[in-house]
């Protein structure tokens, strides 16, 4: 191992940034009696974290890749995002693109068998940027795998029979969700409420009934028509192997380019200071459940950790409260929401013998106890906290399809901030009582909060009284915070 001054040094020089490996060991300044230069080497090649390289950036797509040099197996994954305007320009377009991966996922089935005992897996799914493709398994096999199922992509192969059975799962899933778990509901619904884009499953049970497989295949060839490709490569890889997959795809699917303007960017409905809204829904089911959801602010660092302090701290005592002592319900959790770049905070509680009204009361008055536990709460009890925090922080992924689905998120969800671990631990380092006890005052006094209660009333329960404004449909809320003057990205 290394010896305590030279992980001294290591430590001290966290968070930089080097242009070369050469350029790191000579910060590190180890003598060749302290340790092997090549040893150091191997240990820094394994833990330090190198940035990804753009292979690509055009009116076509972006394109990142990083070699793995920690898992060191045979493998890797690809990652790829076709932007469409096409799959969420409507309900109905929303269905059709569901139904095209179902399809797609249908017409793969006659290789896919092969495909598993060659190694590899591959996915498709939809949401609302574009169609997400994967591809992993051995490197050295991935390629001709790009190509197989790229060659597919605009082909409905299914019959009127298959699309039939496809149509009535997809139909009944839609249909299910008046019996799934209510607070999966109220989660749900606050989602409704609060993206400045977002369609009802209520339509889409509407819309599926009128597609026919002619439109389907129709919509297929319409798809492709304008495209933006986000990809990323990872694993055991050379950067030309993910530069020509990506470029596979672009020429199979002989599109256009998609401008900047016209991809799709999700917002989020900001609540004024203050307010509190209140929607209450009667369920199907027997168990009622509230979700307390209060926005916060935009993602910052700074934020970010204090939020990441509060949910430590947080989290047990909730729990502790109103599941073991006052037995509320059988579902019991609290913790940071993040909702596209809006945190906040949220509190679930699912009951079959309370109703929305006491579940509701419950979570304000733990909210008031817990403020006051903050404003109480010693430097040597938040330094522990930070701890706790400080190492949830500092663990790595464990596999390549893991490390792989991080980088993406970083590269197209946080603007390729690949140093952002960094900055949040140089910010939680600098978290002190006082910016805790701001956040108090700032975001979780009664007449700060930006609160929105979704109660989900069970079937035989009441749903009583509300310390909200009632909201009687997702309509009027859109009205009253409408976009893009309450929504932020």
């Amino acid at each position: 191992g290394l010896s305590a001054e030279v992980l001294k040094r290591l430590g001290s020089i966290q968070g930089q940034l080097w242009e070369s490996w050469d350029e790191l060991l000579n910060a590190v300044n180890v003598s060749p009696q302290e340790v092997s230069v090549d040893a150091l080497r191997e240990l820094l090649r394994k833990h330090a974290l190198g940035n990804p390289q753009i292979l690509r950036d055009d009116e076509f797509g972006k394109i990142w890749f990083q070699q793995d040099y920690r898992f060191e197996t045979p493998k890797a994954q690809m990652m790829f995002r076709i932007n469409s305007t096409e799959v969420y320009s409507s309900p109905r377009n929303a269905v059709l693109s569901q139904l095209y991966t179902d399809a797609i996922r249908e017409g793969f089935n006659e290789f896919g068998y092969p495909v598993r005992l060659a190694g590899l897996e591959y996915g498709i799914n939809v949401d609302k940027e574009g169609i997400n493709l994967t591809f992993s398994g051995y490197s050295d096999r991935i390629p001709e795998l790009v190509k197989t199922v790229a060659d597919r992509l605009k082909k409905i192969s299914i019959d009127q029979k298959t699309f039939k059975t496809l149509k009535e799962i997809r139909l009944r899933r839609y249909q299910n969700f008046h019996f799934r778990q209510p607070y999966q509901q109220a989660f749900y619904f606050r989602n409704l409420f609060l993206e400045g884009r977002k369609f009802s499953i209520f339509d889409y049970e509407k819309e599926i009934k009128k597609i026919k497989l002619k439109d389907l295949k129709k919509f297929a060839n319409k798809l492709y028509s304008r495209i933006y490709i986000e990809g990323l490569g990872y694993g055991n890889l050379r950067a030309e192997t993910v530069s020509e997959a990506a470029e596979v795809l672009r020429i199979k699917l002989s599109a256009k380019p998609l401008a900047k303007s016209k991809r799709f960017k999700n917002t989020v409905r900001q609540v004024n200071a203050g307010a509190s809204y209140t929607f209450t829904r009667k369920m199907k089911v027997e168990n009622s459940a509230v979700v307390t959801d209060i926005q916060v602010g935009q993602r910052s660092p700074e934020l970010q950790t204090i939020l990441m302090v509060i949910e430590t701290l947080m989290q047990p005592q909730f729990y502790n409260d109103l599941r073991t002592s006052q037995q509320l319900g059988y579902i019991v959790n609290s913790g940071m929401s993040v909702l596209e770049k809006t945190l906040g905070l949220v509190f679930i509680i699912q009951s079959g013998e309370y109703n929305t009204e006491t579940l509701e009361q419950r979570i304000g008055v733990f909210l008031e106890k817990f403020n006051d536990s903050l404003r109480g709460m010693t430097d040597a009890e938040l330094n522990r906290i930070k701890k706790s925090v400080l190492n949830s922080k500092l663990q790595k992924t464990n596999s390549v399809t893991a490390e792989a689905g991080r980088l993406f998120n970083l590269a197209f969800e946080q603007n390729a901030e690949f140093d952002v671990n960094s900055r949040e631990i140089r910010a939680l380092e600098k978290l002190t009582r006082e910016d805790i006890l701001d956040f108090v005052n700032s975001y979780l006094l009664t007449s700060k909060q930006r609160k929105l209660i979704l109660r989900m009333s069970g079937k035989d329960h009441e749903a009583g009284n509300s310390a909200g404004e009632l909201i009687s449909s997702t309509a009027k809320f859109k009205k009253l915070y409408a976009c893009p003057q309450h929504c932020l990205p």
